[in-house]
């Protein structure tokens, strides 16, 4: 992706309208635009199907769960963090997270559990933005689902969600379509929106393109 500036400062501050976890103010600076061993973002832990198991809209997917065909084969290609990065990383014992190999995860289910699994591998919400960013995605958010007084029906129910987005130029230098080069788009970009859950965690990762028949 081509960049207008060689250096940009990341100062990500969130005033939050959910919770006590959102309404705290962060400051999470990176003094770099391109991920490099110099450009990162450590793990916290480090997200395993095991104990972390992988979840859609708050809810565990499972064999019960009505979209498990659709996710098995990904959660199975996919099972920790260190799956979702380059080769070089997968081994190191301080993966640098910034480092998803897009190439192999692609741009749609294999991004909604690689991204889920690195976000639950952060620190806070601060970081997974500051990710977000140096992915040139355009964050909005958190949005509020509910009104204010809402109590959610359990712990990890989506009330609230980041959307992150990129341009059609910056989608399709991750996912080249034919028709595209020959000039015919269906698409004007794509869409990632990170569940939350009322204590600020990462409950979900869903992606979208939206069409122009929408």
């Amino acid at each position: 992706m081509r960049r207008k500036k060689l250096l940009a400062v990341l100062i990500l501050l969130i005033t939050s309208v959910v919770s006590p976890t959102f309404s705290e103010d962060y400051r999470f600076t990176l003094t770099c635009v391109v991920p490099t061993d110099d450009c990162r973002i450590d793990a916290v832990v480090l997200s395993h199907q095991k104990f972390d198991p992988f979840l859609f809209q708050g809810k565990v997917m499972d064999e019960e769960h009505p979209q498990w065909r659709k996710y098995s084969r990904v959660i199975e290609r996919y099972p920790d963090v260190l799956s979702c990065l380059i080769r070089s990383e997968q081994s190191s014992p301080n993966p640098n997270l910034l480092l998803i190999d897009w190439d192999r995860v692609g741009t749609g289910s294999g991004a909604e559990v690689c991204i889920f699994r690195i976000a639950r591998s952060l620190k806070d919400l601060e970081q997974l933005r500051a990710w977000l960013d140096i992915h040139e995605f355009r964050v909005q958010g958190p949005i509020n689902v509910y009104s204010d007084g809402y109590v959610p029906r359990f712990s990890t129910e989506k009330v609230a969600f980041l959307m992150a987005s990129w341009d059609l130029p910056s989608y399709r230098e991750k996912n080249p379509s034919l028709l595209a080069k020959l000039g015919i788009e269906l698409i004007y970009g794509y869409q990632l929106s990170v569940s939350l859950s009322e204590r600020g965690q990462v409950v979900g990762v869903h992606v979208g393109t939206p069409t122009t028949f929408n």
